[in-house]
């Protein structure tokens, strides 16, 4: 946990000052990993189960670990919502990995099956602050 923190402190410092990220060798499979441990309890005790579909043989990729666990983070965060409260159907998120070898491209995938994004909001999903906490669209 100090690790953690200290890892989110150095995050925050270095956002504030607009630096560079080093780019370092990243494993993917590690990232979800990483990220899974922070979230996965409070996201299973509320009767969502996680999937893992990890590959195996993912290359290496170049990259900001902190970064990229956050983004995964973030992705697990909000697929937890996409589930109503107190509802207690079969509720699943899926985090997959691999690698595109048409495009060259590795990838990470956080998919649920949640009510979906609703066409109102999904123009606006990558406005800054424009989540379901903020357009309010149901009661």
């Amino acid at each position: 946990c100090g690790l953690r923190c200290k890892r989110i402190v150095r995050g925050l410092l270095t956002f504030s000052r607009q630096e560079q990220y080093v780019f370092e060798p990243v494993c993917l499979n590690e990232v979800v990993k990483e990220a899974l441990k922070l979230v996965s309890y409070s996201i299973e005790t509320e009767n969502i189960k996680i999937q893992q579909k990890l590959d195996a043989q993912i290359p290496v990729v170049g990259g900001n670990a902190q970064q990229l666990e956050q983004v995964v983070v973030n992705l697990l965060l909000n697929a937890r919502q996409s589930f109503p409260k107190g509802d207690y159907g079969e509720y699943i998120i899926t985090v997959t990995t691999g690698f595109d070898q048409e495009r060259n491209q590795v990838f990470i995938k956080v998919s649920d099956n949640g009510r979906g994004i609703p066409q109102e909001i999904l123009t606006k999903i990558f406005d800054p602050f424009a989540g379901e906490k903020r357009i309010k669209y149901f009661c």
